[in-house]
């Protein structure tokens, strides 16, 4: 036990005066004085009265005496060498009794250390070590990294427990996004970013936690928790979680427990920037090099903007462990709270029917690029496709996956009004019939384009529920009202981007 250690058992009110020669005094047991002591440890606390310390005459020892004053005259009195001086308002039996408990947690919290130590170089992995802390702290530990993935844990008679946020690290792996709202779970996890000693997370929802943050080669790595599953924290487990942590950091920089998966991560990130300077063949020797080798049937999945007023800003993360568990061989990346899915696969219809329980779930949307063999494309691809998920969410907002082949023609005329006036491009002869529409209360417009889209006039006429004679007569007047005279294919296929410039461009009516 430390010196600093008594002095935080005692209320600094109750310390009258401190005489200390030895600042590096350590205590290895703590007794009282008694009538019957004749001599005396160095690595020993003695508690006593001031009146029994000053009969017994134990003048010339070394050791620390604790002495409480029980009387007023202390100009006859010979003081050790080393004493701290109490107040008669603290009793004796009290400050004996909360000593050797003090005492009693410095000495569990020392054995634990060399324990530690001792396994530190005989441990061959992280769970080895977890194992050996669970069983000197008396609770299950489990390690995650900042995304709330579970990378080890100790053992557990039973993976179900009386907590919903334990229960799904045990069963997924992960900490589900429903239940970042529910916990405020955004919150905790900015602490443990931001609190560099252990902590206690005691909360009326779930059981108890001690956490700790871990710090690997300078950055935020993530953090391991003891959860008080078997039994109440003790007196010292926060010391012997802190020492833990130092123990950890050093074989998980070993080890680089950080999954495979990071590597290929790392390298698509590189390649989204401007300045890269890799050519396909380079990039493709160096993700060999991480065991990664790419294939020629590349396409991407970008799901929409996670992070709402609603949602938490660290619900991402839980997606992306979500998603990687249903598709291990995906790459996945985060950027601009969206999540970038590479797969590399030539039969892409199965990971669609998959992602659509998911998006449907979480409420979410998604855009599927065409097939691509160039990684290098990879930068544009996703920079299209994310201007594709745009223009389906404003144009089909109930759908959740969006097909680049669907906004193809879409995506071409934002490209030319980037670059032109658009207006310039729109029939100006379609533009009339709106207009006429609009004025009349007619839908010419509309009944003209379902034909167009339908391929003929009689699915446009079932799809209005209308005759077909109907029909008939409301084409015949589009042309009059356009003025279109003799339909030819370019007349329809400028009818048909005309159409598709209006939607995007609604103003332009």
């Amino acid at each position: 036990m430390k010196l600093s250690q008594i002095f935080e058992s005692l209320s600094p009110a109750s310390v009258i005066r401190t005489e200390i020669t030895n600042d590096a005094i350590r205590i290895r047991q703590v007794c009282k004085l008694s009538m019957a002591s004749s001599s005396f440890a160095d690595d020993t606390l003695y508690i006593s009265l001031l009146s029994n310390y000053t009969a017994l005459r134990c003048y010339g020892s070394d050791s620390l005496f604790l002495l409480i004053k029980d009387q007023e005259d202390l100009s006859q009195v010979i003081w050790p060498s080393n004493y701290i001086l109490c107040t008669s308002d603290i009793a004796e039996a009290d400050l004996y009794v909360r000593l050797i408990k003090l005492q009693s947690t410095s000495n569990r919290v020392t054995d634990a250390k060399i324990t530690l130590s001792h396994a530190l170089f005989d441990c061959t992995s992280i769970t080895e070590l977890l194992e050996i802390a669970s069983h000197l702290l008396g609770n299950p530990i489990l390690l995650q990294d900042f995304t709330t993935r579970m990378l080890a844990h100790s053992s557990l008679d039973t993976m179900r427990v009386d907590d919903e946020i334990l229960n799904s690290v045990f069963q997924l792996g992960y900490v589900t996004a429903d239940l970042f709202k529910k916990y405020d779970y955004d919150s905790v996890l900015e602490m443990i970013r931001r609190t560099p000693q252990t902590f206690l997370l005691a909360s009326t929802k779930k059981s108890s936690r001690l956490i700790c943050r871990l710090m690997i080669r300078h950055q935020y790595f993530g953090w391991f928790l003891a959860a008080a599953y078997n039994q109440p924290f003790q007196d010292g487990d926060i010391e012997i979680m802190d020492f833990l942590a130092g123990a950890l950091t050093v074989l998980l920089e070993k080890e680089n427990i950080l999954p495979n998966t990071s590597h290929a991560e790392s390298l698509l990130a590189e390649l989204m920037e401007p300045d890269h300077a890799y050519t396909e063949e380079l990039f493709r020797e160096r993700a060999a090099g991480f065991g990664w080798k790419l294939t020629h049937h590349f396409r991407i999945a970008v799901i929409d903007e996670i992070r709402t007023q609603e949602e938490s800003c660290q619900a991402i993360m839980a997606y992306k462990n979500h998603l990687s568990l249903m598709f291990p061989d995906a790459r996945i990346l985060e950027r601009n709270h969206q999540l970038i899915l590479l797969f590399d696969r030539k039969k892409f219809a199965p990971a669609a029917r998959q992602l659509m329980p998911f998006l449907q779930k979480y409420r979410l949307h998604a855009t599927i690029s065409n097939e691509f063999d160039q990684i290098l494309e990879y930068p544009h691809r996703y920079k299209q496709t994310r201007s594709i998920l745009s223009l389906g969410k404003k144009l089909h907002p109930e759908d959740s996956i969006h097909y680049f082949d669907r906004y193809a023609m879409y995506y071409a005329i934002l490209q030319l009004a980037a670059a032109d006036n658009i207006r310039d491009y729109c029939m100006p002869q379609l533009i009339a019939v709106y207009r006429y529409d609009r004025e009349y209360h007619t839908e010419f417009a509309l009944s003209r384009r379902l034909t167009l889209e339908l391929g003929s006039a009689t699915a446009a006429a079932q799809h209005l529920n209308i005759h077909r004679n109907t029909m008939d007569y409301r084409l015949k007047k589009f042309n009059e009202i356009a003025g279109i005279s003799r339909e030819t294919p370019d007349t329809a296929e400028h009818l048909m981007l005309s159409y598709k410039i209006l939607d995007l461009f609604p103003e332009i009516l």
